[in-house]
């Protein structure tokens, strides 16, 4: 007896659940075979989400042995179908991944173009902590870029949505980046306000970032700032959060950047 439509499905979902859970264990080649498997049942139900979630995960599986043209092509082949059937959920995930794949080789141009897409669909969808994270990917390789102007504006706009969204991690890890960039031009007392408020946070935070953040202190110390920053750091551990917040934004205030 020919198994049903239905039972067709719950056997692909379930395939491509031991795939994940393969997967999650580190066995690709037993990843790859469930993801397979449940591939091709889905593309013999002509289940095209379920078709863009298997090419998706199967791509993802040839980008971790490093095969990244199979990787490219298995991935553009699931963001067709995204498009085709418009999730903008998959399609974003595709984006990533192939924009991911274009740092591995050196392409930032391609890699921000493509989390480009992902900020103007996430921005579409009102997802803000997506957006959130991608204005800080963007800061970042526009920075690797060379392209100062744009990531001071991008790390400025994360620095804004995260205050709506009172995400402190984000906060701190703006006011980090952006400390750079003012002491790049010349403003010392400025950037070292940024620095300070975002080490405090990641402080508080317990965040594996106060370890640089501390690093860069220590050259202002060494610097001969030494009893000033000492002085400073203490205003900043009484401080509240509120507190440490509006220090930066005067900081920033202070100077055009």
């Amino acid at each position: 007896m020919e198994d049903s439509g239905t039972n067709l499905e719950e056997r692909a979902i379930n395939l491509n659940a031991d795939g994940m859970s393969a997967l999650a264990h580190g066995d690709l080649e037993s990843a790859k075979k469930k993801f397979e498997e449940s591939l091709k049942i889905r593309t013999g139900l002509d289940d095209r989400k379920g078709m863009s979630e298997g090419l998706f995960n199967l791509g993802y599986i040839a980008h971790e042995e490093g095969e990244l043209k199979k990787a490219e092509k298995l991935h553009s082949e699931s963001l067709k179908i995204c498009e085709e059937i418009g999730d903008k959920d998959g399609m974003v995930a595709n984006f990533s991944r192939l924009a991911v794949m274009a740092v591995d080789v050196d392409n930032l141009e391609d890699s921000y173009r493509l989390y480009d897409k992902c900020l103007n669909l996430k921005s579409e969808m009102g997802d803000k902590d997506a957006v959130l994270w991608l204005l800080h990917r963007m800061g970042t390789l526009a920075h690797n870029m060379g392209n100062t102007d744009e990531a001071i504006k991008l790390y400025k706009r994360q620095f804004d949505l995260a205050r709506e969204l009172d995400d402190m991690e984000a906060l701190a890890m703006a006011m980090a980046q952006l400390h750079i960039f003012l002491l790049a031009k010349k403003k010392r007392y400025e950037g070292l306000m940024l620095l300070l408020c975002s080490h405090e946070i990641f402080l508080r935070l317990e965040n594996d970032n106060f370890v640089q953040t501390s690093r860069e202190i220590d050259k202002f110390k060494d610097a001969g700032y030494e009893e000033k920053v000492i002085n400073l750091q203490n205003q900043m551990s009484a401080a509240s959060f509120e507190g440490i917040i509006d220090t930066a934004m005067d900081a920033l205030s202070l100077v055009e950047i």
